[in-house]
């Protein structure tokens, strides 16, 4: 396969920012929403790069230009609005193989607020009892959403893999009303208890992450810092944003504090306000104090502050002001599916 030159983009959305490639074909590669632009050009080139790779290709151009992808960047920004709203680009589907094809086209046919396990795909793809098939097909997906493999579940209620990790598949899910917001389960009631919530989700992710609670508040960095026995710089702060109205938490150590300038700057926003009490309780699911960075109730881009990779561990809080985590700064950014950045 040869690519000469791809045409790209990038936009925020209510959901984040996303990333777009398209040949003179058609639509080539989507990242789906991030905190940031740069995360979104990041994620695309990785994936471009990827797939070229795959079909044996060498690494095309890419070439930045709005106005060709202005129909895919209006019709993102809909579904960011209201995930019914039809995504009905032309799709460059090179380098697929023919049941690549037919998987595709049964996948595309998942409505928002609709699931379908694997093994239920592969009937509709025309390869019964093929579950694994599929699932080999669907690895590399380089269009998300427009062919939407988030969809796509395991049996028994279980959410199943996703390439661009749980935490994403779990946003869209909610976003579509596949998902109650916090039941992390396909046909599962919301989790009421907050550290369970946390504690099924990284159940699934971290299986050997342990929850800690304490007898004492670890509210406040210092007082989280003198209940676990660690510095003050160990603990992270979880920070809720509003950027120009779409909600973004911050993680950062207990000794910084976060800039909004430098934060308003990264995430692409003209206005940064943090969000009150009542908004956080109802975004995340858990009060001040308790926030974790992952499991919440509505979709949350998470920025994860650099000043955090000081430390071999650093612990975040497990959903209530008595409960913490601890985990290495690159595994909470794989499970939370957040971006590392300087925001202090």
């Amino acid at each position: 396969m040869s690519l000469d030159k791809l045409y790209y983009d990038v936009f925020p959305s209510a959901l984040g920012w996303w990333g777009a490639a398209a040949t003179s074909r058609g639509l080539y590669a989507v990242s789906l929403p991030r905190a940031t632009a740069r995360g979104a050009v990041e994620k695309l080139t990785n994936g471009v790069e990827a797939a070229v790779r795959r079909a044996g290709g060498t690494r095309p151009t890419l070439q930045q230009d709005a106005s060709a992808l202005a129909e895919v960047r209006r019709q993102v920004e809909a579904y960011a609005r209201n995930p019914s709203a039809p995504l009905e680009v032309l799709l460059d589907l090179e380098g697929f193989s023919p049941f690549a094809r037919a998987v595709i086209d049964a996948a595309r046919a998942i409505l928002p607020g609709e699931v379908l396990t694997y093994a239920e795909l592969a009937s509709r793809a025309g390869r019964p009892g093929g579950a694994r098939a599929i699932g080999q097909a669907m690895h590399g997906n380089r269009l998300p959403l427009f062919i939407p493999c988030h969809r796509v579940v395991a049996s028994g209620g279980h959410l199943g893999g996703f390439g661009d990790g749980l935490a994403q598949k779990v946003r869209l899910l909610v976003h579509e009303g596949a998902l109650a917001p916090g039941a992390l389960r396909l046909g599962g009631e919301p989790i009421a208890d907050a550290v369970q919530r946390v504690r099924r989700f990284l159940r699934v992710v971290k299986p050997e992450a342990r929850i800690i609670e304490t007898a004492a508040s670890t509210r406040t960095a210092p007082e989280a810092a003198a209940a676990l026995g660690v510095e003050v710089g160990q603990i992270a702060k979880s920070l809720l944003f509003m950027a120009d109205g779409r909600p973004v938490l911050v993680v950062t150590s207990g000794d910084r504090r976060v800039n909004q300038d430098k934060l308003r700057q990264v995430v692409g926003a003209d206005r940064i306000s943090l969000a009150d009490p009542k908004t956080v309780a109802e975004v995340t699911g858990f009060p001040v104090g308790g926030v974790a960075p992952v499991a919440h109730l509505h979709p949350a881009q998470v920025v994860l502050d650099v000043s955090m990779k000081r430390f071999p561990v650093v612990y975040a809080a497990a959903g209530t002001p008595a409960s913490a985590v601890p985990l290495p700064f690159a595994e909470w950014v794989r499970v939370s599916g957040g971006e590392p950045a300087d925001v202090c």
